[in-house]
């Protein structure tokens, strides 16, 4: 068995709100889909995120389907915005 930890995509960085509420960048999603059409991982993969939205976003388009989302799989948080 292997385990794939997989950061997000970029994001669109927006200093007025925190980091945990950015979402990914529509314009730089297709980094994302490269990677997925790379897949070392096998078709039956089993998925979970973070329940930010940069990480759901990039998460659902490296699987292809809704992932289910764990509460604990979050970013340091820093503290500030």
């Amino acid at each position: 068995m292997a385990l794939y930890l997989v950061r997000h995509g970029r994001p669109i960085l927006d200093p007025a709100v925190p980091a945990s509420a950015w979402v990914l960048d529509p314009e730089h999603e297709y980094l994302v889909e490269e990677l997925a059409a790379q897949a070392p991982w096998p078709d039956d993969a089993v998925w979970y995120s973070s329940p930010e939205p940069k990480a759901a976003r990039t998460a659902f388009l490296l699987a292809k389907r809704e992932v289910p989302m764990v509460e604990d799989l979050r970013e340091h948080d820093r503290g500030g915005s």
